[in-house]
């Protein structure tokens, strides 16, 4: 699983994948009294811890369309696959420079044939300099990017203003690893014939909150009892010997999450009066019977797994995509708002082919972040737990790889009076890209896309195996109703194709903000409403009727005639994403069928199931499902993803050397 996907048009918000706090608390530098005073001298010392790690140059991988790059965690390269692209190392460069208060800028280059490279500019000025005085008197800077020519660059190292530095000059890209005179040598030279220089000064954009550190997979490895792994007070350092020790720290539930409990488990634990922290609920478990100190003992695991669900990365997935998880754990669903919920009903829910559901959570977590046995907190929970060797490798072993497969079916909408084209063009991406053989664009008539959706998703699947899908179909508003999200492209996966609107999923801004407002204000604990006959008189009354009903979570409209979808198309433009579209008057003899599949799903998994579940209702199915989630599906993001381009076909993924 990618860690995130950089766009080449948005330089700045590179600043989100640099982890300088967990990089410095990973203890990668040695003692602080061991670091030389000097800015060259800083830079070098630091360059050396950096290739004293061994690494190896890996290729950057490109998204298909070559506008953006896949960025690696740096636990991935670090501790799994020991090996980074520039882009990779120099993110990991700046951000120990950091650490140590040098001044670093991250420089993407782009070539006249258009490769692109990146490595580390550090501003030769006193460590600790403030942003003034690194920025005084020069050009081209605007809201932390700075924009050289290939010239100016040059002549700024050539000066001494800049410490240019080839990252990947510490792996073994140039057959063995460098000393730093000649990173610096390769960096300068690295210039080349650059066409534009993107200069991104990630400490700035991190210091003045223009971009979040993207959530990653923690580099510190717990140990011993509580406090263990605080720093050093001689050495700054994190204490690290590679192995997690016995005892846990002492936590205890948050309030909000403490709320959550007893509102669920309100009757399991009527009459105890007890403190939801470790040492209550532990001493507490003795003291019961049945299903009270079954509950309370859950409430104790989900507490000891807490530490480790966080070292392996558990706080990066969505709520959505943990539920996801935990269905793949369990072979259930829960009703849950938080991620420490999810852990203790994986607690209660016992074992599966001799694991235990809560093992089986945490190692979905793990294979989700790129994390393996190889991690030693891990390693030691599931040693502690009595996890078997052999069931832990047969469960990773049958974690399918899971893609995005986004079918893009004739394009935008049809602009003003335009007529509908004689033929349908079907393109289709894949996220994460996937080496394959070409998948041209199809073209076909209307009453041909069903069976060339079949045909091209069949093609995919032989490619693809037995990994698991997410399909999405996105089409204009004049085929959103032909169906085409009730047909069974791929038989055997778990997940029902989703239709969505093309101006939803790549529209202009203002329209997808319009659509995640009425996300955000959906109560997904109420009901639907069904649009009025009044409401669907014109724009203006529909637009009066959706203000007054902003926190439904989705909307019944029936068709006025056979002839328009007028309400349709008010209903999309005006933000519903999330839409049940019956023919005039049919909905009336399916309410209750509804309903049913509503009520019988709790609300934190009503907008993740109920599309499937009520697909599955056949005679309750309407005409179409528009069910359009703003942030993506399953571990997905919209914003990773672009429109294809008009004229391409499905390349697999393709891997360039950027160095």
């Amino acid at each position: 699983m990618t860690w995130g996907t950089w766009y080449f048009d948005e330089p700045r918000s590179l600043a989100r994948y640099v982890q300088r706090e967990d990089l410095d608390a990973a203890g990668l530098l040695g003692a602080i009294a061991e670091r030389p005073p000097g800015t060259a001298e800083l830079a070098g010392y630091v360059y050396q811890q950096l290739r004293g790690l061994g690494l190896r140059y890996d290729v950057s991988l490109l998204s298909r369309d070559g506008a953006a790059q896949v960025v690696q965690a740096p636990y991935t390269i670090i501790h799994r696959k020991r090996a980074g692209s520039c882009l990779d190392l120099s993110l990991i460069y700046a951000g120990l420079c950091l650490v140590v208060g040098l001044y670093p800028v991250i420089a993407v280059l782009q070539y006249k044939d258009r490769r692109r490279h990146a490595f580390v500019l550090v501003r030769d000025v006193p460590p600790g300099a403030g942003h003034g005085d690194v920025w005084q008197g020069r050009f081209g800077l605007e809201e932390g990017l700075w924009t050289p020519t290939a010239d100016m660059l040059r002549e700024e190292i050539k000066e001494g203003n800049w410490i240019a530095v080839e990252t990947t000059c510490a792996t073994d890209h140039f057959g063995a690893s460098c000393s730093f005179e000649e990173a610096r040598q390769r960096g300068a030279e690295a210039i080349g014939d650059a066409r534009r220089i993107h200069a991104v000064d990630v400490g700035h954009l991190l210091a003045e909150r223009n971009y979040a550190v993207e959530p990653g997979v923690s580099l510190v490895f717990p140990t011993g009892p509580a406090g263990a792994n605080e720093p050093n007070e001689a050495t700054g350092q994190a204490a690290r010997t590679g192995r997690a020790g016995p005892s846990e720290p002492s936590e205890e539930y948050g309030n909000r999450v403490a709320g959550e409990i007893r509102r669920r488990y309100e009757k399991q634990l009527a009459g105890l009066r007890t403190r939801l922290d470790l040492p209550s609920l532990t001493d507490l478990v003795p003291t019961l019977g049945g299903d009270g100190r079954a509950l309370v003992q859950a409430l104790a695991e989900g507490l000891l797994a807490k530490r480790t669900f966080r070292a392996i990365g558990g706080e990066i997935p969505k709520m959505e995509e943990l539920h996801h998880l935990f269905f793949d754990a369990a072979s259930s669903e829960v009703a849950a708002e938080s991620a420490d919920v999810l852990l203790i009903e994986a607690a209660l829910a016992g074992s599966r082919s001799g694991l235990s559901v809560l093992a089986r959570f945490m190692l979905s977590v793990a294979h989700r972040n790129d994390v393996g046995l190889e991690h030693p907190v891990l390693r030691d929970w599931l040693d502690r737990h009595d996890a078997q060797g052999n069931n832990v490798r047969d469960y990773l072993e049958s974690r399918a790889e899971k893609h995005w497969v986004l079918f893009e079916i004739g394009g935008p909408d049809l602009v003003g009076n335009a007529a509908e084209p004689e033929d349908v063009r079907i393109s289709v991406q894949v996220h994460p890209a996937v080496r394959m053989g070409r998948i041209q664009a199809r073209y076909c008539k209307r009453a041909e896309v069903k069976s060339a959706l079949r045909e091209m998703m069949t093609r995919l699947c032989e490619g693809l195996g037995g990994r698991e899908l997410f399909i999405e179909l996105i089409a204009p508003l004049h085929l959103l109703e032909e169906g085409y999200e009730q047909i069974d492209l791929a038989p055997g996966q778990p997940h029902r194709p989703r239709l969505r609107w093309y101006g939803h999923m790549w529209g202009s801004e203002g329209m997808k903000q319009t659509q995640r407002r009425r996300h955000d204000a959906a109560d997904w604990a109420g009901d639907p409403a069904l649009v009025t006959d009044e409401a669907a008189v014109d724009e203006q009354a529909l637009k009066a009727w959706l203000r007054r009903n902003l926190q439904f979570p989705y909307v019944v409209a029936e068709r006025a005639n056979a002839d328009t979808c007028e309400l349709l198309k008010g209903l999309l433009r005006n933000g519903c994403g999330y839409i049940l579209w019956y023919p005039e008057r049919a909905y009336a003899t399916v309410a209750e069928d509804v309903r049913e599949v509503w009520a019988g799903l709790d609300s934190s998994n009503r907008r993740i199931f109920f599309p499937d579940k009520l697909l599955d209702q056949s005679h309750a199915a309407p005409i179409s499902v528009i069910w359009s989630d703003p942030g993506g599906r399953g571990p997905f993001r919209v914003s990773d993803v672009r429109p294809g381009k008009r004229g391409g076909a499905l390349r697999g993924t393709r891997k360039r050397a950027t160095a």
